[in-house]
C-alpha cells in the first residue's frame, strides 16, 4: 500500500460512537462464554482432581480473566467495524 492510499484510507474513516453497538459486539463473545461456561460447569471436579503445580492460579481467576478476554474481544471487533468497516460480528 502506498502513501497515497494510506492516507486516503485513513481519511475515511468513521468517526461516528456507536455506544449500542459496541454493547452488541461485547454481548456477543460474552453470551457465548456465558453458554460454554454453564456447558462445562461440571467439569470443574476433574480440574480440582489433578496435580497442579505450586505456580498454578487458584480457580477463582480463571472465570475473571475469561470475562475480561471476552470483553476485549468484543472491544476489538467493535474497534475494526468502527475504523476499517471489516469485523462487523453484530
Amino acid at each position: 500500500m502506498s502513501k497515497k492510499e494510506s492516507i486516503t484510507t485513513l481519511s475515511k474513516v468513521k468517526k461516528d460512537f456507536d455506544f449500542i453497538g459496541l454493547l452488541k459486539n461485547i454481548a456477543l463473545p460474552l453470551g457465548g462464554g456465558i453458554i460454554v461456561g454453564l456447558l462445562t460447569k461440571g467439569t470443574m471436579d476433574t480440574y480440582d482432581k489433578l496435580k497442579k503445580p505450586i505456580f498454578a492460579p487458584p480457580n477463582i481467576v480463571f472465570p475473571i480473566v475469561w470475562i475480561i478476554l471476552y470483553i476485549l474481544i468484543g472491544v476489538y471487533c467493535m474497534d475494526n467495524t468502527i475504523y476499517f468497516n471489516w469485523c462487523s460480528c453484530v
